[in-house]
């Protein structure tokens, strides 16, 4: 049996069979069995995107093959993000949400403006995290734990708790905390 996927890129919520135009959505499924953390895991998943990282919480997302360039601060995106409702868009450098309690990644293909503003020429990323639920508590831990030959451990752990606190109301708690070990020392002076 096959779940229909609703999506809610075009602001009205919609089966994705359903939809007249191309979207990509990637459920919490996807996203668990790829082990997705970033946005350069989600580009190498998507159609006709690539993701331009020169410096670490610098991205430049080029959907469709439209760019203003790398290394831009004063031009606008080309391709909006959102997390829920909130645009997360800045000038030529893309935040890289973290994928923590994400229930799905949906991508349209530009030109989006109409729904999504001016920076959605090229396309839009939407990242939907999960709503609290006050129909049950739930919570999930995420741990990983790495090496590196001749350097530092590296790890991270990330979860989240769901806590019902009456039949109407519920609060939800996310977070995480991650150290990239390596093999060059930063020494200061």
């Amino acid at each position: 049996k096959l779940e229909a996927v609703i999506v809610t890129a075009t602001r009205r919520e919609v089966n994705l069979q359903e939809v007249s135009q191309s979207v990509t959505a990637l459920s919490t499924e996807d996203i668990a069995k790829q082990a997705f953390q970033s946005l350069d895991d989600v580009a190498g998943a998507l159609p006709s995107v690539t993701l331009v990282n020169a410096i670490p919480g610098r991205n430049d997302i080029i959907m469709r093959g439209i760019s203003t360039g790398t290394g831009e601060y004063y031009t606008d995106s080309q391709v909006s993000v959102y997390l829920d409702d909130q645009p997360m868009t800045s000038s030529a450098q893309q935040v890289d949400v973290r994928l923590i309690d994400i229930e799905r990644i949906e991508v349209l293909p530009g030109p989006q403006g109409t729904l999504f503003g001016s920076s959605s020429q090229a396309g839009t990323i939407r990242y939907v995290t999960n709503k609290p639920d006050p129909s049950g508590y739930s919570s999930q831990v995420d741990v990983e734990l790495g090496t590196t030959k001749g350097g530092e451990e590296s790890y991270d752990v990330s979860g989240h708790v769901n806590l019902p606190l009456t039949d109407n109301i519920a609060i939800r708690a996310v977070g995480f905390y991650a150290r990239e070990g390596g093999y060059v020392d930063n020494v200061p002076g």
